[in-house]
């Protein structure tokens, strides 16, 4: 189970996984059961982590109820089905917006360091470039926030010209050479007068 939210049902002992599937300018998210208990043991779920290797940590107990804390691994199988293989990362770039839970602690420990070594520079290139698909972008305007300061406004609104023939996403008018055309998917936000950042819809 990827791209998802897990969200724990401490009353009933319920652990269900939301995929988050693009609907418009929002998602829809049909939940799956998960985890349900089975008996008069208790299973009352109160915390949930996911580990490097794809396994996940399911603490519960609280009010008076038994603590443990369970790990849940995935099958061969599962862990490799082409649907739960993750994204190809033959780049430093790619292996940082490709990061697995990159904000784990974990997750960090390997990708901070080679966005670093990269610097801010490709991450702009990732973020204002259409022809990727949404998610990296939006991944790579994460990291220039979180590392680099942000995404100047000039630069998301002027930096960028396309110069083929072809529209814009959603219809828009075609592009001229030497035309700024605003990226799809990015709005700015920010002071007036001073540095703003981009961030994602």
């Amino acid at each position: 189970m990827q791209n998802g939210v897990f969200l724990l049902d401490w009353t009933f002992g319920n652990v269900w996984f939301y995929p988050l599937r693009p609907a418009n300018a929002s998602y829809q998210s049909p939940p799956q059961l998960f985890i349900s208990p089975v008996g008069t043991d208790g299973f009352a779920p109160s915390d949930i982590e996911v580990g490097r290797d794809g396994e996940i940590y399911i603490s519960i107990g609280g009010r008076g109820t038994k603590g443990s804390v369970f790990r849940v691994v995935p099958t061969p199988e599962n862990r490799n089905h082409p649907n739960n293989r993750p994204p190809a990362m033959d780049t430093p770039l790619d292996k940082v917006l490709n990061a697995p839970q990159p904000l784990a602690e974990w997750s960090r420990a390997r990708w901070q360091p080679l966005a670093r070594q990269i610097g801010a520079g490709p991450f702009v290139e990732a973020a204002l470039n259409p022809a990727h698909k949404t998610k990296p972008r939006v991944r790579a305007i994460e990291v220039l926030t979180e590392m680099f300061g942000g995404l100047e406004a000039e630069t998301a609104a002027g930096k960028r010209t396309l110069d083929h023939a072809g529209g814009v996403a959603g219809g828009a008018e075609r592009t001229r050479p030497g035309r700024p055309v605003p990226v799809p998917e990015i709005t700015l936000s920010g002071k007036a007068a001073g540095r703003s950042r981009a961030a994602a819809r």
